[in-house]
């Protein structure tokens, strides 16, 4: 929990609540910190969650304006018997205006209700949201797009949340779940946070040609089976090379696909974070033009076989080789 300041607080409230489709009543302790105005900030929820949850838009008298890192405390992937838990449903209240980087962080939930009212979503390196399970965004007033717009769905099947500020339009969360092998990001997008597409099925992802950044230039997450980068049209900072997206102001490798090849022409001199996270891949050759390997590169690639690094490569992040295959030969 973060550090109270002066004239903050700390309160504790049982609460008895029915969670919709199912026989049982579940019961949730909250945790506040107290604004001072008659608001608060929803740090905690205890209690195992699953089914629809409907979080309070008032506790112990203050009005909840805002959400914490984590919030759901005692949460479990499985049940005593081994059984799935997922929130089918969260439905955020309309008072809630604002939520921390990672609210939902490490959270199977197949739906969110997003209130019409919102007004901030933290974003750094990644969203408030755990992509793994999500199926589904929606607002609660019924419409595609928050009070403001800025905050808005869009894609096929609305399954995008992106921010809106100024001349940039940034895609903050996608409900991948059970999506299309092919994820066509929309034009006019500008910005892509970084581990967005995180355990989605695709095999193809679609650029546009207004795309010019990615979160801290690191990969889009661990996409198992992706095949395939393109952009469309010209752009003027990213290229496909070596079936890979390149970063062309840095001559860094942001994005692999299981078929990406790295070119040792001095076109990639970097490779980017979480950038070959990635299935079904048994080789790895860095040729001698790499001079720098980010950290957590080559996470969880169990079908690596062997992996060679060139003269070159003077400087390895921390932790790039982790959860790798059986047999690797550097």
């Amino acid at each position: 929990m973060r550090r109270m300041t002066l004239g903050r607080w700390k309160a504790l409230l049982c609460a008895l609540s029915l969670t919709a489709g199912s026989a049982f009543a579940a019961t949730y302790t909250y945790e506040i910190d107290d604004n001072g105005d008659g608001t608060c900030e929803l740090t905690a929820v205890y209690g195992v969650p699953s089914g629809t949850v409907e979080l309070p838009s008032v506790v112990d008298g203050k009005t909840v304006t805002s959400l914490g890192d984590y919030i759901f405390k005692d949460y479990r992937e499985e049940d005593e018997n081994g059984n799935e838990l997922v929130i089918s449903k969260l439905v955020i209240p309309d008072t809630v205006k604002w939520f921390r980087r990672e609210t939902f962080g490490s959270v199977n939930i197949a739906h969110v209700v997003l209130p019409y009212g919102l007004e901030r979503i933290d974003v750094n390196d990644w969203c408030a949201f755990d992509d793994d399970c999500l199926k589904g965004l929606s607002f609660s007033n019924g419409g595609a797009s928050n009070k403001d717009g800025t905050y808005c769905l869009m894609g096929t099947d609305n399954r995008m949340l992106v921010h809106k500020e100024g001349g940039d339009q940034n895609l903050i969360a996608y409900a991948g779940s059970g999506a299309s092998s092919v994820i066509a990001v929309p034009d006019g997008i500008t910005g892509i946070t970084a581990q967005v597409f995180d355990d989605c099925p695709a095999k193809t992802i679609s650029l546009p040609a207004t795309f010019k950044e990615t979160g801290n230039d690191e990969g889009f997450g661990w996409v198992e089976e992706l095949e395939k980068i393109e952009i469309r049209g010209e752009n003027a900072t990213y290229k496909v090379i070596g079936n890979a997206l390149v970063d062309t102001r840095t001559k860094t490798l942001v994005q692999a696909t299981r078929n990406t090849v790295i070119p040792n022409d001095g076109s990639v001199v970097k490779i980017a974070r979480s950038s070959f996270r990635l299935g079904h891949v048994v080789s790895v050759v860095i040729p001698d033009s790499i001079k720098e390997i980010d950290t957590r590169t080559f996470n969880d690639m169990s079908d690596l076989e062997s992996f060679s690094i060139g003269k070159g490569t003077t400087v390895i992040g921390g932790g790039s080789f982790v959860a790798l295959g059986p047999v690797i030969v550097m």
